[in-house]
């Protein structure tokens, strides 16, 4: 498996997604309490942050 990430073709095809002061704070404390592991490379925070990953440290997809 290999992870695609691309960007959108159009500044249009951007979205700004509003939440609410709560949901923002949940996010905010899976980032804090993320275990970080060292060994594995972390080329997708860099280009994505993404909020979930698997034991193995890399995004969580749809196979999961």
């Amino acid at each position: 498996m290999k992870y695609i990430i691309v960007s959108t073709k159009t500044t249009s095809g951007t979205r700004l997604l509003p939440m609410e002061a709560d949901v923002k704070e949940a996010f905010l404390r899976i980032l804090k309490n993320r275990r970080e592991n060292q060994n594995v490379s972390r080329w997708w925070m860099d280009i994505g942050g993404f909020l979930f990953l698997d034991k193995n440290g890399r995004p969580v997809v749809a196979l999961h």
